[in-house]
């Protein structure tokens, strides 16, 4: 009887320690509960943030080759898409041609402006000295030979020009040539219609006289050229001519100090055409710039996404082809409530859980926190003027920034949900 009544005492006094233990136990939980809500501000209303940079096209074309996969790392200037630059070449070349064409009109108008100021300049010295005319008549003919050696480097390089057009007309030719075969084969296995036969033979034909036709404009500029060279030699005999007969040259030069209004309009006439000159560099600057472009390069360094393009495709400006997302640059985007704000300032140090990589703790800090709530920036805001007003409590997204040390080997992605906790000054 007495060893039951001491195993009773014996139980209680166990029983009590051992509420006294659990109570402070639980004091000492909540205490540190308490102060991990005073110090900590969680939210898992976060995501990764980056950048996704659109890669489009600035001219319009065929796409020939791409150059690179899907998630492919790619580094700055990376060469993406080739495009076929067949017509742009073709334009640079008529650019290159229409440039030669138009300095060759104002080296001529050079020619002519030196030539009738030469006339002028002689005609003053003729009045001065016998020996002045003389001399201005002999330089009258060396300028007449300039001017024609002038002309026939100008057709040297219409018969570059001519020649330019005709490999281009010869591109197209063979290109409408391989369309023609093949609308052929395709008809013969009835893939096609016999209209579509016919556009593509009529093309053929067409790209075929339009070959000969700058055939034929190549051997009329080296005619040209011929002629241009009998020409210079008949300039050189003009200059021996010239000496001899200086008392007409002399009379000439002073006749056109009469007409030496000529000389202002030839000199109009000059500065029109350089302006042309420089339209036509314009326009070859260009033409080389589309051409450039043909080739899309990477802007920045990452990884290749959302690639849509295929090869064959016929592509515009500003379409989307694929996205680079450079995931060196990613930061956390967190929606804490309004009622948690007035804890967290700029600077505030952050962990991260990326629910990716379960028991992997990433860490950082708060850049910034954006100047209104999400549903300002909506696309409908709330009016509550306009009806029944129901109070809710709204989200402010916050912006921390991830410690590259803690993301060396770049798993974090754009989009993927995360658990944010801000520590806060107490």
């Amino acid at each position: 009887m007495v060893k039951k009544i001491l195993n009773e005492i014996n139980n209680r006094k166990f029983l009590r320690w051992g509420l006294l233990f659990s109570l402070l136990v639980a004091c000492l939980g909540s205490l540190l509960l308490w102060h991990y809500f005073k110090t900590h501000e969680e939210t898992d209303d976060a995501y990764i943030a980056g950048h996704v940079v659109p890669i489009s096209a600035k001219v319009s074309g065929n796409v020939a080759t791409i150059l690179v996969k899907e998630n492919q790392f790619v580094k700055e200037n990376t060469p993406l898409i080739q495009m076929d630059p067949v017509d742009y070449q073709v334009k640079v070349n008529q650019a290159k041609a229409a440039l030669a064409s138009a300095e060759g009109d104002a080296t001529a108008d050079q020619s002519k402006v030196l030539l009738q100021s030469g006339e002028t300049s002689s005609q003053l010295e003729a009045a001065n000295a016998t020996k002045s005319q003389f001399e201005a008549s002999v330089n009258e003919a060396v300028e007449a030979f300039s001017e024609a050696k002038a002309n026939l480097i100008q057709q040297n390089e219409a018969v570059n020009a001519a020649h330019a057009k005709e490999e281009a007309s010869k591109a197209l030719l063979v290109q409408a040539s391989l369309n023609y075969q093949r609308m052929k084969r395709l008809r013969q296995e009835e893939f096609v219609s016999q209209a579509d036969l016919d556009q593509a033979e009529a093309q053929y034909k067409t790209s075929k006289a339009q070959f000969r036709v700058d055939k034929v404009g190549v051997l009329q500029a080296e005619a040209a050229v011929i002629s241009g060279k009998a020409k210079l030699r008949e300039s050189q005999n003009a200059v021996q001519l010239a000496k001899q007969e200086v008392n007409q040259a002399i009379a000439n030069i002073k006749h056109a100090q009469a007409e030496s209004y000529n000389v202002t309009v030839s000199q109009a006439q000059l500065q029109a055409d350089q302006q042309k000159v420089k339209q036509a560099e314009a326009n070859l600057k260009a033409a080389e710039l589309n051409l450039s472009y043909t080739q899309i390069l990477a802007p920045v360094s990452g990884t290749v996404g959302n690639k849509t393009v295929q090869i064959g495709e016929v592509i515009q400006p500003d379409q989307p082809l694929l996205a680079i997302i450079p995931l060196d640059d990613v930061w956390v985007m967190a929606n804490y409530k309004e009622t948690q704000l007035y804890k967290i300032h700029a600077g505030d140090p952050a962990t991260i859980k990326v629910d990716a990589y379960p028991g992997r703790v990433f860490h950082g800090h708060v850049d910034s926190i954006e100047p209104a709530s999400g549903a300002v920036f909506s696309l409908l805001p709330p009016e509550n003027a306009t009806g029944n007003f129901v109070k809710v409590v709204q989200r402010i997204p916050i912006k921390i920034l991830i410690d590259p040390k803690d993301d060396l080997d770049k798993v974090l992605r754009p989009g993927m949900s995360v658990i944010a906790t801000v520590l806060t000054k107490p």
